[in-house]
């Protein structure tokens, strides 16, 4: 009945920050894939379909940009660029899921003892 983004962040406990990132980021890209309905749906405008898109391929797209780097330094310049892309992520899928009638979406994310942690988001009427 309500759209639901579930998160688990147990796949974060990695043993660095590149690592938790990108398995969090691959939670994220499963999100995405999960609701890929939306790419059908005339929810979402011209430019959020085609970041929608960029984030489902996120992984793949990495990797071919990833191969092509040619020192350290550009791939941690990168790095923090894709950082900041998947760190809004989130947000747009949210957006792109709310309920055109104002009806509470319900986030929740997989706490790491297991269980679950709901969140409930309020679209107010300007957000529309």
């Amino acid at each position: 009945r309500y759209p639901v983004i579930k998160l688990s962040l147990k796949s974060a406990k990695q043993p660095d920050f590149y690592t938790a990132f990108m398995k969090l980021r691959d939670e994220i890209v499963y999100e995405f894939s999960r609701h890929d309905y939306l790419l059908n749906s005339e929810a979402l405008s011209k430019s959020e379909l085609e970041e929608y898109e960029s984030l489902i391929r996120g992984g793949y797209e990495w990797e071919k940009r990833r191969r092509g780097f040619r020192k350290n330094g550009e791939e941690a310049t990168e790095f923090a660029k894709e950082v900041g892309r998947y760190s809004t992520a989130l947000l747009l899928l949210s957006k792109c899921l709310k309920s055109p009638a104002g009806k509470c979406l319900v986030r929740r994310l997989l706490r790491a003892d297991g269980g679950f942690h709901p969140l409930a988001l309020r679209v107010r009427p300007q957000d529309k």
